[in-house]
């Protein structure tokens, strides 16, 4: 694979996109297991231990990116890491504040975030299993396949904008509720898509301008920081 062409169509990127979504929803087949979760101890470190196989296809992904010569992270003004930080800290609180009250009005529900940074005293082995697979192994998964893999490589005649909808729209399927769609789950939870839209854009845009995966894998870090530390993020439905 040339990962160093410019030539990836739309259609082509929807599949590589599709087959990732696959992979990533495999090791949750661990739980047809018997008896899996019935472990106590797996069910609090889940998130963790299904994160594991993810590990050597970062590892691969980096090689292939080095055989084809490409630098990680590419050399970028100073500025960019800057702005990721700031973007990495304000788009949790615009969530909140802002992103929250909209999502509640388009699904007609009452969703709350409450940030609790005190939350980080009772710090635990579950916690830190978690901060790892949430802060460093996820960002790092989908930073490396959405900027490096997806978004450098579309075709040279898309125009920015384009290429920041078209990587947003994708890297937004993968927090979609396939799962629950297919088991027929009552309540769908549509907030992390919603959520993804918004924040996807600004990873996209971020990259489309330092031209480099450092900023963005910054931004995505700080801002999945955020993810394991709410007190209290209940959605409630309510009546249409």
């Amino acid at each position: 694979m040339n990962l160093t062409e410019q030539n990836l169509k739309f259609p082509k990127a929807f599949l590589f996109t599709f087959l990732f979504i696959l992979f990533t929803l495999l090791p949750g087949l661990i739980g047809i297991v018997p008896g899996v979760f019935d472990n106590e101890y797996f069910l609090k470190n889940a998130q963790f231990y299904f994160s594991l196989p993810f590990i050597p296809v970062i590892i691969w992904f980096i090689y292939l990116l080095k055989r084809n010569g490409i630098k990680l992270p590419e050399k970028t003004n100073q500025k960019w890491y800057l702005i990721a930080i700031i973007l990495g800290i304000s788009f949790p609180l615009l969530q909140k504040f802002v992103l929250t009250d909209f999502y509640n009005f388009l699904f007609k529900t009452e969703y709350k975030i409450e940030y609790n940074l005190n939350y980080l005293k009772n710090f635990s082995l579950e916690l830190f299993l978690k901060s790892i697979s949430v802060i460093l192994i996820f960002p790092v998964l989908e930073e490396l396949f959405f900027r490096e893999i997806i978004q450098k490589r579309l075709k040279k005649n898309y125009t920015t904008l384009v290429k920041i909808i078209i990587t947003t729209f994708l890297f937004s399927l993968i927090h979609f509720p396939f799962v629950e769609i297919v088991l027929g789950d009552q309540n769908i939870y549509y907030k992390s898509f919603f959520t993804s839209i918004f924040g996807g854009f600004l990873l996209a845009f971020l990259f489309e301008k330092s031209k480099s995966i450092g900023p963005t894998l910054l931004m995505h870090i700080i801002w999945n920081i955020f993810v394991t530390i709410p007190e209290k993020a209940l959605q409630l439905i309510t009546k249409l």
